[in-house]
């Protein structure tokens, strides 16, 4: 079922050295309006869920993490592209650490 966490990385909400860490327990996809589209979501503490929209940088990174892993994700600020400024994450993560 699509998760309806409160999305993290919201357009016009989010600044440059934000930051989430959790769990990452879920990669779901969904589709909107725009097409395919992906979510990551991530078990914060406090058993809160918050959700990270898969933009391209993000989609590119998590593909390398396994569920289950620890996350540490910081919005670093905009790259121009030839698509126009899209965001870009510092993304580190620790698959040792594993959520229960």
């Amino acid at each position: 079922s699509y998760d309806n966490s409160e999305v993290w990385n919201k357009k016009g909400e989010i600044s440059v050295g934000d930051k989430l860490e959790g769990f990452y327990i879920e990669h779901q996809t969904f589709t909107s309006k725009f097409g395919e589209g992906d979510a990551y979501i991530i078990l914060c503490e406090g058993d809160v869920k918050k959700k990270i929209m898969g933009q391209a940088d993000i989609r590119r990174k998590f593909e390398q993490i396994p569920v289950g892993s620890y996350v540490w994700v910081e919005f670093t600020g905009f790259k121009e592209t030839d698509n126009g400024a899209m965001k870009e994450y510092k993304v580190e993560f620790d698959p040792d650490m594993k959520a229960d």
